[in-house]
């Protein structure tokens, strides 16, 4: 079945962006839904935008684009447009939602916060300035669907659309074969489990469960690697290290490694100093992100004998904020 794409904006100031998104749907082998293009059924004896709010729920995905017009007032709701309850009743049927707001209105809008209270600034083209931004704002205040995108031309519309496609197709994929994964993984921890029951005639220690899973994500393969350069590579080893150690500082001494947090300068490269049989730089995920706007830093670590370590702060921070998390799954595991 073709996926439709229902398009919601002002129609007669924003031609040219619906075109280019129209234009982009329909490259991707989409079916877009368009007012003007006679897409929506009228003949169910509703108003025409009822026919509109009628059909958003069955649309797969839901393009928004805000441009410097307010918009038609809806019939039954004097204090809101027609887009605007497109857009409630997208959020309403937990729809995909891609909105697309025009640079220059995200510019006026930030004068327009600055000086709420002054009433004689103009916003050049724009009809219903402070309805608009307020708009805006409850897109932005969403819990979810909150994401917004500026274009200035329609080669950005077309440019921003096909990434976020992109993305979706990118995430339905994984959202096929993660299942797989992570019913293969549980297997591979249940055998874990059964061999560690079996050697200790015990029952299955639901703990070490945890933490086998825990570190079996691919979301956690970059402490995983630590555990297992820690341990010689016998992870199963490790756990109970983990379980008897309330931080990472505690469990490298227990694991008798001798670490050191040191600079490692800018990029990949590690100090000449060091005499690495193995090292690596990254980029920490889940943890340790910057703030928005800082420069994102490489996370690196060194091995130069089998039990001693350097890493820089970056690095020492993820696996901090990874240890505590491990050692929750455990605690909630109980």
């Amino acid at each position: 079945m073709i996926p439709t794409v229902f398009i919601s904006s002002t129609v007669d100031d924003l031609r040219h962006v619906r075109d280019a998104v129209r234009a982009t749907v329909e490259e991707v082998g989409y079916q877009p839904v368009m007012s003007e293009y006679g897409e929506i059924g009228y003949m169910g004896g509703d108003a025409a935008e009822d026919a509109c709010y009628r059909t958003v729920p069955g649309c797969q995905l839901v393009v928004l684009i805000i441009g410097k017009r307010y918009g038609s007032t809806a019939r039954n709701y004097p204090d809101k447009t027609i887009t605007e309850l497109e857009f409630e009743k997208a959020l309403e049927n937990g729809s995909r939602i891609i909105t697309l707001v025009d640079k220059e209105v995200l510019g006026f809008k930030k004068v327009f916060d600055a000086n709420s209270l002054e009433k004689k600034v103009k916003y050049p083209g724009m009809n219903e300035p402070r309805k608009t931004f307020e708009f805006i704002s409850r897109v932005s205040r969403s819990a979810t669907k909150n994401a917004i995108l500026p274009y200035s031309t329609a080669s950005d519309v077309r440019g921003l659309l096909k990434r976020q496609f992109a993305i979706l197709f990118h995430d339905l994929l994984e959202s096929r074969v993660s299942p797989a994964i992570a019913s293969i993984n549980d297997i591979l921890c249940e055998v874990k489990t059964m061999r560690q029951a079996m050697t200790k005639e015990a029952k299955p220690d639901v703990k070490f469960l945890a933490a086998i899973r825990f570190l079996m994500d691919d979301e956690n393969v970059q402490f995983r690697n630590l555990i297992k350069d820690a341990t010689s590579g016998l992870v199963e080893t490790a756990i109970p290290k983990i379980e008897a150690n309330e931080d990472l500082a505690e469990f490298l001494r227990d694991s008798r490694i001798k670490y050191q947090v040191m600079d490692m300068g800018e990029g990949m490269g590690f100090p000449k100093l060091l005499k690495i049989k193995h090292g690596c730089g990254f980029v920490p995920h889940p943890c340790a992100m910057p703030e928005p706007g800082e420069k994102l830093k490489d996370a690196k670590y060194a091995w130069c004998d089998p039990g001693e370590m350097f890493m820089n702060q970056t690095a020492f921070d993820y696996y901090c904020t990874a240890y505590k998390a491990i050692k929750r799954k455990m605690e909630m595991a109980v």
